[in-house]
């Protein structure tokens, strides 16, 4: 169904319907004020089937059922919420983690922009000690060729092996003077090529220790993002619910708007009496009790049809679909029921129990007894195409017959013209 009685906008359609119909609307006096076949017969008086009408208790243990599912949904989109708080708060601490990791690769970069700075240092001091090495070497040549070239004097020699003592010994200490220079020039060659390695070994492994905190810093890095990416997908998915529940909650609650119109119709179709009373001079008037009245109706713009409010939306927007197929709709719906009670005057007899008493079937043509239409309570529609009262061979039956349960409406089918919300 749509409207009130199936669709989500249902009670909101009737001003728009209101307007779209005005501008359609066909002129009064193409309606006709009396169907050519009387439109008031109602065709038996089993007009409500009370075994299709919910009990209190059937009414009761569906809003129950609602309002369980609307608690269950409410709870899963408050679990749902809490989630999204807590994936929030992990965010957070990932970013503060993802930004220890940078602040780690900075460090990392400050290490080997320093270990680069000490290995140039190391390459300085490595190319220095060997420039004195080389130093080193060349003086210690130098003194051998001086040497060689310049001998000691002959003297010294002759006077280092028989001279006195003194002399002896400036000789030997010449030689060993000589000797110690040389062998303290390989020493500082040695420490110095000793000193090149050292550092360039310190190097090599400041530059092994920044690589390796980039890359763990790099790893932790991917890691964190990658963690984020999944909080991420998480959360998208949590809205994702959220959005499903609080749908699902909407429809729940228009759910139970739907349900609580739909069964409201049935209670009006089924509800209410007219009970005669009986005047002591012999005449009776209706009592009625608990049937709508002219108050809970509406009219239909553009048309003679008063219904109940609470299919007035699902009306208009009937005529208005048959109107752009080409149909004009018109007819009577609403009566109350003293002109209910003048039909069965006029169909079934004048008498007290004609009138109250004789089935539907003895009337010519059938109407329902007093208290019992659909029409007294503004749910049931006697339909009239361009004035003219509708046959099975019309179009506008045939588009009712394919159209009218899109709109909760149903035939009544020894009654062409006859159309209800149960289809009596």
């Amino acid at each position: 169904m749509k409207s009130v009685l199936g669709s989500a906008g249902g009670r909101v359609l009737l001003a728009c319907a209101v307007a779209v119909i005005s501008a359609l609307a066909v002129p009064t006096g193409a309606l006709a004020a009396e169907p050519e076949i009387d439109p008031h017969a109602d065709g038996g008086e089993g007009l409500i089937d009370l075994s299709a009408v919910a009990t209190p208790e059937e009414i009761e243990r569906r809003r129950a059922e609602i309002a369980e599912r609307v608690a269950d949904a409410g709870s899963a989109a408050e679990l749902a919420r809490l989630t999204e708080i807590e994936a929030a708060a992990a965010i957070a601490e990932l970013d503060t983690a993802i930004s220890s990791a940078q602040q780690g690769l900075a460090s990392a970069a400050a290490l080997s922009a320093a270990t680069d700075d000490a290995l140039a240092a190391a390459d300085r001091e490595e190319a220095a000690a060997t420039g004195r090495a080389r130093r080193a070497e060349r003086q210690a040549r130098d003194a051998a060729v001086d040497l060689f070239i310049n001998p000691p004097q002959a003297k010294e020699v002759l006077s280092a092996l028989s001279g006195t003592v003194e002399q002896e010994m400036a000789s030997t200490g010449l030689l060993i003077g000589r000797a110690d220079a040389r062998l303290q020039l390989s020493r500082q060659t040695d420490r110095a090529r000793a000193a090149a390695a050292r550092a360039a070994r310190a190097a090599d492994e400041a530059r092994s220790a920044a690589a390796a905190a980039e890359r763990s810093a790099q790893e932790a890095a991917a890691a964190l993002n990658s963690q984020l990416e999944l909080r991420n997908i998480a959360l998208r998915q949590i809205r994702t619910d959220i959005a499903e529940l609080e749908a699902e909650l909407g429809s729940l609650r228009l759910t139970d708007d739907v349900l609580a119109a739909r069964l409201y119709v049935d209670a009006i179709a089924a509800g209410g009496s007219a009970e005669p009373i009986l005047l002591p001079d012999g005449t009776w008037i209706p009592a009625v009790n608990g049937l709508p009245t002219k108050a809970d109706m509406v009219q239909i713009p553009g048309t003679t049809l008063w219904v109940h409010h609470l299919i007035a939306p699902e009306v208009a927007a009937m005529v208005e679909a048959a109107f752009s197929d080409g149909i004009v709709l018109g007819g009577s719906s609403f009566r109350d029921t003293n002109r209910q009670i003048e039909l069965r005057r006029s169909h079934c007899g004048s008498s007290f129990d004609a009138v109250f008493n004789a089935p539907s079937s003895s009337c010519s043509p059938p109407t329902a007894r007093p208290g019992l239409s659909m029409h007294e309570r503004g749910l049931a529609i006697d339909f009239t195409e361009g004035g003219r009262t509708l046959r099975r061979s019309s179009a506008a039956f045939a588009w009712l017959s394919e159209h009218a349960a899109e709109y909760g409406f149903f035939n009544l089918p020894s009654e062409s013209w006859h159309w209800s919300v149960n289809g009596h």
